[in-house]
């Protein structure tokens, strides 16, 4: 077994010899030789212990002295239950690598055979691990320029937030690296379907400016439908995709994570240079959050690899960019097709969302193509009718203003007009009251949209009593710092204007069973 942090110098253990052997003390020894006394005495035990004497210790080469003192080959005194363990070492690392097994329920299964003749669970766990180590090898695979790209989703996600209601949104990362300089690629996607993989993937052959000999990923199901006789069986798409780049695939084995060591390493890498810099800021977009992680990746490029005296992208642009492939004349866009009934809204749901088409359409089946980037639709006669970029917001409206029917194009047009402005000038035609009440209300509205929401409700109420409107603002403006319409609709019914004592409507609208965010709506 071996004894850890007990190495020392060669020439420091001859010193040691000879200084002991003039009977000078350890306390004077370990001064000399900058030793710690524990360590000292440990080793002294080591070699007092071992077979040899004090001559034929001083007669043994370095290395055999270095493993005496060591350990490497500590001569021990016989040991009856090191003899018993020693040809069970293989069976008891095997068991305890089972699953569900343990090194301690092993332990408790060999002290159980054998009583007193088994050691503790410390030197029992220490055999066992030195034991594994020594069966463990690794092998050094030696990378070309140019030769394969690795590919692998992050385990850990970005989030993106949504502009109108302040949800946060989860996206994928996926990381592309060449092992012989280095270089990366980092891009966010909002999932990790087939598509937006091979758009990820055609991202970093662009940022590289070429393509390598193989593609290389592990079993991920976009990749690899299913493997016969460890052969993996690659998806169509997949094919398809290497055609077009004029590029080799390949999977890893199964469970095999060091097959692609170099990308494995360049996710931690990420969450470094990467995730640690954006973990505060706030991104609304998709696009927005890749431009931001490309001028991150360009900076851990750029960065000096203190190994290499060199940065990925010195290395890349002197011995590798050179190699790679041309890239095609055009991207690679897995399209999928859908034949879609058109609605009466004149909008085809795609993955949960709608795109609008031209409003003569309706009751008619169209051709809906569309890939990560697009959206296309065309008529039975195959002429494209619309064209749209892409959304992944789920169940929301991407509107082409001249799909519209002209009723509804000019209602779109009153309601877009009605913006803050318009109900403000509508305020001041009441009274300096009012515009205050509506001013408060469009200053702490979340959005633009629910401020003119509730301005439009609060107005409404004017025209059913105009003079207790006025002075149920009057009262509002100066008695209240929460306002809208349901409140200065209970001032107007309660005649609460005319009372001496102020009602706290705070209280009557933050209770347990309102949604939102309790301390925006006091704020």
């Amino acid at each position: 077994m071996k004894f850890k942090n007990l190495t020392i110098m060669v020439s420091k253990l001859r010193l040691l010899l000879d200084l002991h052997s003039k009977g000078i003390t350890q306390r004077k020894i370990a001064k000399e030789i900058n030793l710690s006394r524990t360590s000292l005495s440990r080793y002294l035990n080591r070699l007092q212990s071992s077979t040899y004497t004090l001559d034929e210790l001083k007669e043994l080469s370095d290395k055999e002295l270095y493993d005496v003192a060591t350990g490497e080959v500590y001569k021990q005194k016989p040991d009856r239950r090191f003899e018993i363990l020693k040809d069970k070492l293989d069976y008891y690392s095997k068991e305890s690598d089972r699953k569900y097994y343990t090194i301690q329920l092993v332990w408790e299964k060999y002290q159980e055979q054998y009583g007193e003749d088994a050691y503790s669970y410390t030197t029992f766990k220490d055999y066992i691990r030195d034991y594994q180590q020594s069966k463990t090898y690794t092998y050094h695979k030696t990378h070309y320029p140019a030769d394969v790209l690795q590919v692998d989703f992050a385990g850990d996600k970005l989030y993106l937030t949504d502009p109108k209601s302040g949800k946060v949104i989860p996206v994928v990362v996926l990381c592309c690296t060449l092992p012989y300089s280095g270089m990366c690629h980092v891009i966010a996607m909002y999932n990790a379907s087939s598509d937006n993989l091979f758009h990820g993937i055609s991202k970093c052959l662009d940022y590289l400016g070429g393509v390598p000999q193989t593609l290389l990923s592990d079993n991920m199901k976009q990749w690899v439908i299913k493997r016969e006789k460890n052969e993996p069986i690659f998806s169509d798409a997949l094919i398809a995709f290497s055609e077009h780049y004029s590029s080799n695939i390949e999977a890893t084995g199964v469970r095999k994570p060091k097959h692609k060591a170099s990308v494995e390493g360049a996710v931690h890498i990420s969450y470094q240079r990467i995730y640690a810099q954006i973990r505060d800021e706030k991104f609304f977009s998709i696009d927005e959050l890749n431009n931001r992680i490309l001028d991150l990746v360009n900076q851990l490029n750029n960065r000096l690899m203190k190994s290499k005296g060199s940065s990925r992208m010195e290395i890349f642009l002197k011995e590798e960019k050179a190699l790679l492939k041309p890239l095609p004349k055009t991207h690679f866009l897995l399209k999928y097709t859908r034949i879609c009934n058109v609605g009466s809204n004149y909008h085809v749901l795609i993955d949960n969302h709608y795109y609008s088409l031209p409003y003569e359409y309706v009751n008619n089946k169209v051709s809906v193509v569309y890939d990560v980037e697009t959206v296309e639709v065309y008529n039975k006669s195959y002429e494209r009718i619309a064209i749209h970029k892409r959304s992944m917001s789920r169940y929301e409206y991407t509107t082409n203003k001249d799909h519209m029917p002209p009723s509804h194009r000019a209602y779109d047009d009153y309601c877009k007009n009605k913006d803050d402005k318009y109900y403000i000038e509508q305020a001041k035609s009441i009274s300096e009251a009012t515009t205050c009440v509506v001013e408060i209300i469009l200053a702490n509205a979340i959005t633009k949209e629910q401020g003119c929401t509730s301005c439009k409700a609060l107005l409404k109420l004017y025209k059913y009593d105009p003079v207790a409107f006025k002075k149920a603002c009057e009262y509002a403006k100066d008695k209240l710092t929460v306002i809208n319409s349901s409140i200065l609709k209970n001032i107007m019914i309660n005649k609460v204007y005319n009372s001496k004592v102020t009602v706290d409507y705070t209280e009557q609208i933050i209770h347990s069973n309102l949604r939102g965010n309790k301390e925006l709506l006091l704020n």
